[in-house]
């Protein structure tokens, strides 16, 4: 049987970058505009053999217009070598035609046959997208499916872009939507038109949602969750719901459910229901001590608990000190204490369960304010300004 070698595989050719990898190599790292080509593999049982023939061979069918390049820098009676089998690959892919290569190497005789593998590409020239009312990004869309103006399509590719669009709209509420990509000939023969056209079909809407609590009363969280934003009649797009999960976890933090976590899932039912889990763990509420200038609602606004994730101790001690030193209390002592169990609750959650309570201590010695008494200006002069004319301070 003849002996057949793979000896490049993988030649991508995108924005003007070659790579080129052996078999089984890990990926290497790029630099743009560079040709980066991993270890070959092992070439003996080609040593001294002579190149019998030099072919091209497109890997990809799609379009009948493709011309097949000749290889010029390779003869036949050329002495093989990985090089000269590097060189015909490099010389068929800076052409900007192809978007991948391999080369294979084949025991002929006594000589060696070598097979350029290529994949034609073209470039889009002009893209149109028609959603027919889909209420999805159209950027966000095209970048799912790796379709840009001025980017490369590549015949074989075509059917995975199709079906990473579909599932893009899937996640998105379009279960059902349909989408064809087709291709139009332009004047420049390495260009195309491409036209993606979607029919999404019927939204899957939500027809049911349900709230459970755990390790908090319904009650405590009734009004954070009458804002949750998906609502019975919205359409279930992935990216909506993790907005809300997130919106409603911070409205919770803000209620003091600091390691508040908000989900939610799908489950297989029908009509259509929409369950969203809330864990609220424990519940903080902040005391001072020691605070004789500044009241509790002045120094819990200083901590601006609204929208900051992290409520560690630590992070709060930070946030009372600077508010201390920004107001002249530069010498100000802040520490914390924990009072209740900060994980109660946290292993065992219970549907509906009241939420344990913990309490942040801040024990604060103010110190005395610094306060101006004078000021000096040392680099100044008495006497360089005792003689200024034009109305300005003698002293």
């Amino acid at each position: 049987m003849a002996h057949r070698l793979l000896l490049f595989l993988a030649v991508l050719l995108v924005a003007g970058v070659a790579r080129a990898e052996a078999p089984g190599a890990a990926p290497s790292a790029t630099v743009p505009g560079q040709l980066v080509v991993s270890a070959p593999p092992d070439v003996s049982a080609f040593g001294g053999r002579l190149v019998s023939r030099v072919e091209v061979e497109l890997d990809d069918d799609t379009w009948k217009d493709v011309v097949i390049p000749a290889v010029r820098s390779v003869h036949p009676g050329d002495v093989f070598s990985s090089g000269l089998a590097r060189r015909a690959l490099s010389e068929v892919v800076e052409s900007g035609l192809f978007a991948r290569g391999r080369v294979s190497a084949i025991v002929d005789g006594a000589g060696v046959r070598l097979v350029v593998h290529v994949v034609p590409r073209k470039l889009i020239e002009n893209l149109r997208l028609d959603l027919h009312g889909a209420k999805v990004e159209r950027d966000e869309l095209l970048r799912a499916a790796d379709l840009a103006e001025g980017g490369e399509l590549i015949g074989r590719d075509m059917p995975d872009q199709r079906k990473r669009i579909q599932s893009f709209l899937a996640r998105h509420g379009y279960p059902n939507a349909d989408v064809t990509i087709t291709m139009r000939e332009t004047d420049m023969a390495t260009q195309v038109l491409v036209i993606v056209d979607v029919i999404p079909g019927l939204p899957h809407l939500v027809q049911r949602r349900f709230f459970y609590e755990y390790g908090v009363r319904r009650e405590d969280v009734l009004s954070a969750e009458n804002e949750y934003a998906v609502k019975v009649g919205t359409r279930l797009d992935e990216g909506l719901l993790e907005a809300a999960d997130t919106s409603l976890a911070e409205r919770l933090r803000g209620a003091g459910y600091d390691r508040a976590i908000v989900t939610h899932d799908i489950p297989d039912l029908v009509p259509t229901t929409l369950r969203v889990r809330i864990d609220a763990g424990p519940k903080f509420d902040i005391r001072y001590d020691g605070n004789e200038h500044f009241d509790p609602d002045a120094l819990t606004a200083g901590l601006e608990l609204e929208g900051d994730r992290d409520r560690s101790p630590g992070h709060l001690v930070q946030k009372l000190r600077d508010f201390y030193v920004k107001r002249g209390f530069f010498d100000v002592e802040v520490g914390v204490e924990t009072r209740g169990a900060p994980d109660s609750g946290v292993g065992g959650r219970t549907l509906g369960q009241e939420a344990p309570s913990v309490l942040l201590v801040f024990h604060i010695v103010e110190h005395p304010r610094v306060a101006v008494l004078s000021r000096a200006y040392p680099c100044l002069r008495l006497e360089d300004i005792q003689h200024l004319s034009g109305g300005g301070p003698k002293s």
